[in-house]
């Protein structure tokens, strides 16, 4: 049985986690960490699925580059884009961005909100 890497789980955690909400989620085909989603009132969204190894993400260049195609993508889709980082330190929570306000600032922090994110 292959091993599941964190992406994978936070895939499956924000994949529940949405459709508690009641938005019908898939996922694009040969993309991985990408999910896609459609609310209860019809938007449709493309969330970006990121891990933190520190108490902080820098996303790199290759990073910011998906960022800004899955971005140009969803505009053509007329889906609103985000980017979910999941963090272990200094607590566990979850940061919710969207994806044009990531570009701008490539480095996110868990100080001000977030979704908490606990076992």
């Amino acid at each position: 049985m292959p091993r599941k890497t964190l992406c994978d789980e936070l895939a499956g955690d924000w994949e529940a986690f949405l459709a508690e909400r009641e938005h019908k989620v898939g996922c694009p085909k040969g993309v991985g960490c990408v999910l896609q989603s459609r609310g209860p009132g019809g938007m449709s969204f493309r969330w970006l699925l990121f891990i933190a190894k520190g108490k902080s993400k820098t996303l790199n260049k290759a990073e910011l580059e998906d960022v800004q195609r899955h971005l140009k993508r969803a505009r053509r889709l007329n889906q609103k884009a985000y980017v979910v980082v999941g963090f272990q330190k200094p607590v566990r929570k979850v940061i919710v961005m969207p994806a044009d306000r990531v570009l701008k600032r490539k480095r996110i922090l868990p100080r001000k909100g977030g979704i908490p994110w606990g076992d």
